[in-house]
């Protein structure tokens, strides 16, 4: 696809597609030299036994079985083979963050040409082009997929979902004759679900892309487009067996989920436009939505009604808002998922979408004649760039992003809680109980969080007090692996080797392959006699 792309496509187009490289490498060139965060990137990378240590004979077992609550076999993949290649001659294997968010970086890039040369065959607008894959290359909503290495499934299940959209339009303009095109574009559709199955609504958008802006008819997408929803249906029940819900997830009842939805959509809504105070987490729970008055509602009739009455002015941007809306149902809270025992939205939901939204602003730009309408759509593009530029040093490291998170959204529980593991991590201990304090103040009933508390009041020195934290969480059922794991540790502070053993044989119990709790197993039958 891409040797014949820059073969056939004039000398303008090509110059633009460069000028697209160095415009992300500009906004997102400080990346390459960011760190892991502690939320989930050394739990997906270093702690994963398939990738530690790094050897191609582990690959098969990521398809195997899910891990760390998520079926990606495609992301892991990736991941693995990052790791074996930059290992090769070392022991131990080492990670270096850098290469982890590089390749974020590069894959956003690649994302950028895909949707480049997409909006080229729907607009015949160079310059239009241009301009929407611009806004989806430096829209501040982006950072926190392109900023976070644990957001390599949403790039890449976007790349695949382009490349899917890709050569589907292929296919429509030989007027579905050329088969090779509707079966790559299949294929392309299964390995987006096995990097993220929040993928199963591309044949949708896909569908609705040939509906409304290719006057493909109804019917043949029906015929042709309908029986892929089936390929996705083993693989959402992989998913919703690999993601069980959690005591902390507070399940609403189906009739106040549209309410959690709207508030979402209108959240969104207010981010796009304005795209002003991010958060890697907005403390928006189901319940902590159903208990207050939602001002996104709101701003979202106001949207609605606002694109109603200037439908006629608008052109193609109200068709966009529709598939957008598509891809964005299965994380609007109808149905319930993970997540959602912290906030419903994040800014990453919005990645693919942005993608779809880029097509109503090419098809929107393409049809006007007004200097200052290009004008001013060239400084808003250029101010959401200035606007990314600013918010990504926040991501630079675990203790930024959530200080920062903390600040915005207070009545985070992620963000305290993720911000006391940052200060553990780096032994600010102190600055950690008192994180971890204010995330048990903010939501009682999270009983993993007195776990957390309870580790970090051992690691200050207070130990006794730790070890009643950690019990209370373990007689409550919290994440047992990692409770136990740090009572073991807490006991062998205190000399009590039996009580030690017993806790360390437990966790290895629960986690045989994970190396802390291996070595913890082994000081403790060690010590003591």
């Amino acid at each position: 696809m891409w040797r014949t792309w820059i073969r056939n496509e004039t000398l303008h187009q090509r110059l633009l597609a460069v000028a697209l490289v160095f415009a992300v490498a500009l906004a997102f060139a400080p990346v390459s030299g960011f760190q892991f965060i502690q939320l989930d990137d050394p739990k997906h990378i270093v702690e994963n036994p398939n990738l530690n240590p790094p050897a191609l004979i582990k690959l098969p077992a990521i398809w195997k079985d899910s891990y760390f609550g998520m079926y990606i076999p495609v992301t892991y993949t990736l991941w693995g083979l990052t790791a074996i290649f930059t290992n090769i001659g070392r022991y131990p294997a080492v990670y270096d963050p850098k290469l982890y968010h590089s390749l974020n970086a590069i894959v956003h890039l690649v994302n950028v040409l895909l949707l480049f040369s997409i909006l080229l065959a729907l607009s015949r607008s160079t310059l239009a082009a241009f301009f929407g894959s611009l806004f989806f290359a430096w829209h501040p909503v982006q950072i926190e997929s392109v900023a976070w290495v644990s957001s390599l499934k949403d790039l890449l299940c976007t790349t695949f979902s382009l490349l899917c959209l890709s050569f589907l339009l292929r296919w429509e303009s030989t007027k579905c004759t050329r088969w090779k095109y509707y079966f790559i574009g299949l294929l392309s559709f299964t390995l987006a679900l096995l990097s993220k199955p929040s993928a199963v609504m591309v044949p949708v958008c896909a569908a609705g892309v040939l509906w409304l802006f290719r006057s493909t008819p109804k019917k043949t997408l029906a015929i042709r487009l309908g029986p892929w929803l089936l390929l996705a249906a083993p693989i959402a029940y992989v998913t919703k067996v690999a993601q069980p819900y959690t005591a902390g997830l507070q399940i609403a009842p189906w009739w106040q989920r549209p309410y959690i939805a709207l508030d979402a959509l209108g959240f969104y809504v207010s981010k796009l436009l304005l795209p002003i105070r991010l958060s890697m987490d907005y403390g928006r729970t189901p319940h902590w939505v159903l208990s207050h008055l939602s001002p996104y509602v709101f701003v979202l009739l106001v949207f609605v009604a606002a694109v109603i009455y200037y439908r006629e002015h608008l052109g193609p941007i109200p068709r966009a808002l529709l598939l957008a809306l598509l891809a964005l149902l299965p994380v609007l809270g109808f149905v319930p998922f993970l997540f959602q025992i912290f906030s419903t939205v994040a800014d990453r939901y919005l990645y693919f979408p942005l993608a779809l939204l880029s097509i109503g602003l090419t098809l929107f730009l393409k049809n006007q004649r007004s200097r200052s309408i290009w004008a001013l759509g060239g400084c808003a593009i250029v101010a959401l760039g200035a606007l990314s530029r600013e918010h990504l040093p926040t991501w630079q490291d675990g203790i930024r992003i959530f200080e920062h998170s903390v600040r915005i959204t207070p009545q985070s529980v992620l963000a305290s809680n993720n911000l006391g593991v940052e200060y553990q991590v780096r032994g600010r201990f102190k600055e950690a109980a008192e994180s971890f304090s204010r995330a048990v103040e903010l939501d009682p009933k999270r009983y993993d969080l007195y776990g957390n508390l309870g580790a970090a009041l051992v690691a200050s020195g207070n130990t006794r007090e730790g070890i009643k934290k950690l019990l209370f969480a373990e007689s409550n059922g919290a994440l047992p692996s990692i409770v136990l794991y740090n009572l073991g540790r807490a006991y062998l502070r205190l000399g009590q080797y039996e009580n030690a053993r017993k806790y360390a044989a437990e966790a290895l119990e629960l986690e045989p392959d994970t190396p802390r709790v291996q070595e913890l197993y082994r000081v403790t039958h060690k010590s003591g006699g």
